[in-house]
C-alpha cells in the first residue's frame, strides 16, 4: 500500500490547481489534495490543518508566496516542513535568494512550466516518498 500523504496547493489560478491536482494523480505516492487561493488562506490553512507538504505559488494576492515562506520560516512549529515551489518567476535571481535565506523549511524550485516528471519527483524527494 502507497503511503499517502496531505498536500497544499497554494495557486489562485484554477486552471493551474486542477493540472497540478492532474499530475499528482501519476505520483507512486498517495495524496490527499485541497488548495487555497491566496498567501493569508494558506497560512491560515497550514496552521489549522498541519499538511505534510505545500506546493506554492509566487504571485499570489493577499499575501505573497514569500511572504508565506518567511512567516513559516520563522516559526518553529514548521521546522523541517516541505515547501516547493511551482511559479514562472522561481528561476528569477531575488527569489533564489529569497529562497536561500529559509533556514528551517525544505524546500526546492520546479519552475513553471514543469512536467510531471519534476514536479513528482522533486515533491517525493522534499517527502522522502
Amino acid at each position: 500500500m502507497k503511503k499517502s500523504y496531505r498536500l497544499l496547493i497554494v495557486e489562485d489560478d484554477a486552471l493551474t490547481v486542477e493540472t497540478i491536482k492532474y499530475m499528482l494523480q501519476l505520483a507512486p505516492f498517495a495524496s490527499e489534495v485541497s488548495s487555497v487561493a491566496d498567501g493569508k488562506a494558506a497560512m491560515e490553512t497550514v496552521r489549522r490543518n498541519k499538511p505534510d507538504a505545500m506546493i506554492l505559488d509566487l504571485m499570489l494576492p493577499e499575501m505573497r508566496g514569500q511572504d508565506v515562506l518567511k512567516e513559516l520560516d520563522a516559526d518553529p512549529i514548521f521546522k523541517g516542513f516541505a515547501v516547493l515551489i511551482n511559479s514562472t518567476s522561481a528561476d528569477l535571481a531575488w527569489t533564489k535568494k529569497e529562497i536561500q535565506e529559509c533556514k528551517n523549511l525544505r524546500v526546492d524550485i520546479a519552475s513553471r512550466p514543469c512536467s510531471h516528471e519534476e514536479l513528482i519527483s522533486k515533491l517525493g524527494k522534499l517527502l522522502n516518498a
